[in-house]
């Protein structure tokens, strides 16, 4: 969903998308998120990290800015899979992300993009994003104050006919770092016998390798 406004012609895109930024965190430290950067944010939750990202578009010009606004969020039970220490953000993968419009009240499935020129005016988004996003990216992130909460959503992505093998894998992650060996043991047992592909059966076997490792 691409959206357009009329604006202050005396304001530069870039000037602008600064203003924007501000304004997300200044809402956002309501939700006690704190800055990591110009345009990313992040808050403590009870089993991670939320990050919320302001994102330029590749097409971004000097003369116009387009970007987006996704929410990752990084599950401490899941880092020991794919960490690289050396850097907190690539140490893992999130274990979901969303773009602006999973928040939006009639929750389109268009992604949420904006473009800013020297003709566009941040009010506009401003006022789009002031209620409707807070308080649903709020309830989303309730979610993530429990480890029990954070599983059910999982099991709900690895169900899902499209869930990648990856995905599956993670979930039982998640089970292995919860305790539960024997349910993991049998999601990961029923996983390999049901993958068919060569790569992602090499997939399997390698995960079921560094569970044996690192749980037993």
């Amino acid at each position: 969903m691409r959206q357009t406004f009329l604006s202050e012609p005396m304001k530069s895109p870039q000037v602008i998308f600064d203003e924007l930024c501000t304004f997300v965190f200044d809402k956002l430290r309501v939700l006690n998120f704190s800055k990591k950067g110009r345009a990313k944010f992040v808050r403590k939750c009870a089993t991670g990290t939320a990050c919320i990202n302001i994102c330029k578009s590749y097409t971004t010009t000097k003369d116009k800015i387009r970007f987006t606004i996704e929410l990752k969020i990084f599950v401490d039970a899941l880092d020991w899979i794919t960490r690289n220490p050396e850097n907190y953000w690539e140490k893992n993968n999130p274990d979901t992300q969303f773009r602006l419009h999973k928040f939006s009240p009639d929750n389109s499935q268009a992604n949420d993009w904006w473009d800013i020129s020297n003709e566009i005016d941040g009010q506009y988004f401003s006022d789009q994003i002031s209620t409707d996003f807070l308080g649903n990216i709020a309830k989303h992130l309730d979610i993530y104050e429990s480890m029990d909460s954070v599983s059910a959503l999982w099991l709900s992505y690895a169900n899902h006919k499209q869930a990648s093998t990856m995905t599956k894998i993670k979930y039982v992650g998640l089970l292995y770092a919860l305790d539960k060996k024997i349910e993991g043991e049998i999601f990961l047992k029923n996983l390999f016998q049901n993958t068919e592909d060569p790569h992602d059966r090499r997939l399997v076997v390698k995960y079921i390798e560094k569970f044996s490792k690192k749980f037993y």
